[in-house]
């Protein structure tokens, strides 16, 4: 399953509109021991918001780098420039770059379920979306 950057906001950012949403997601996944993938393009967007509080940055980095059932998958340039032919095709839709960029990973591997609270993992249309801890 990826794990998209709202996700791991959710879990470290008590403020988060989708906080609860987001640990009742993380509690479920420890309970199936469902493995997560995510790129480094996630990891550094989210340290980015997370950064300026030590602790959680510290907690997110362990949350993704030192844990067993996350795998940080590596994008290659032909991800990257199939990614730039997606924004460029979907014109009408305010993708960013790692949003791009996922969904193309998503379709290499074969990945069919992102856990995302961002409105454009729907706007995309190709995958299953956990935005709740009952999916």
């Amino acid at each position: 399953m990826f794990a998209d950057a709202g996700y791991w906001i959710g879990i470290r950012n008590r403020d988060d509109v989708h906080h609860e949403d987001a640990l009742g997601i993380a509690r479920r996944i420890v309970r199936e021991k469902i493995r997560l993938v995510v790129t480094p393009f996630i990891f550094a967007e989210v340290y980015a918001i997370l950064s300026r509080n030590e602790i959680v940055r510290e907690l997110f980095i362990r949350d993704v780098w030192e844990n067993s059932t996350v795998l940080i998958e590596q994008t290659v340039l032909e991800d990257q420039q199939d990614a730039i032919s997606l924004l460029k095709q979907w014109r009408d839709k305010t993708f960013s770059f790692t949003d791009a960029l996922s969904f193309v990973l998503m379709n290499r591997l074969g990945i069919k379920r992102a856990i995302s609270f961002d409105k454009h993992f729907q706007d995309y249309g190709q995958f299953e979306i956990i935005s709740s801890p009952r999916w």
